[in-house]
């Protein structure tokens, strides 16, 4: 019978843990995500549908959106907010005017979903571009 060793620490198992590469925006991970282009004034919709096993903090920098939907139904009362809860098997319909140019972060507010070992972005984050700005060169996939 082999011995259980007192001191397993912790091999690779910090690495099987890592699953930045599932959380994406339309299928792809930061930095290959393309942002969501935007003119000042326009009205932007966006659906987050979440189908994996964690809840997903999605927040928006720079702007305050409203909650009008979920899973298809709309909301009677909709609230301003710059961070909505995209739990498990929903959907989530958010709004908000383009008033604020410039390039925003998109992005769940979980540390783990949105970097790679807690080094670099990755996983699911985004940005929201307005027209007549560009992608910061860190914000881009490099190829």
């Amino acid at each position: 019978n082999p011995k259980a060793d007192p001191n397993p620490g912790m091999g690779d198992a910090m690495e099987r843990m890592d699953m930045v590469e599932y959380w994406c925006f339309n299928g792809k991970t930061f930095p290959a995500t393309d942002p969501i282009r935007v003119k000042n004034g326009d009205l932007v919709r966006i659906r987050f549908a979440n189908i994996s096993h964690m809840s997903h903090p999605i927040h928006l920098h720079g702007h305050w959106f409203r909650w009008i939907a979920q899973d298809g139904a709309p909301l009677p009362d909709p609230r301003p907010m710059n961070t909505i809860p995209v739990d498990p098997g929903r959907t989530i319909d958010i709004d908000f005017i383009a008033n604020n140019p410039g390039v925003w972060p998109l992005h769940c507010h979980i540390v783990s979903h949105m970097m790679d070992n807690h080094d670099a972005m990755s996983g699911l984050v985004t940005a929201i571009v307005y027209e007549g700005f560009t992608l910061p060169s860190a914000m881009q996939a490099q190829t």
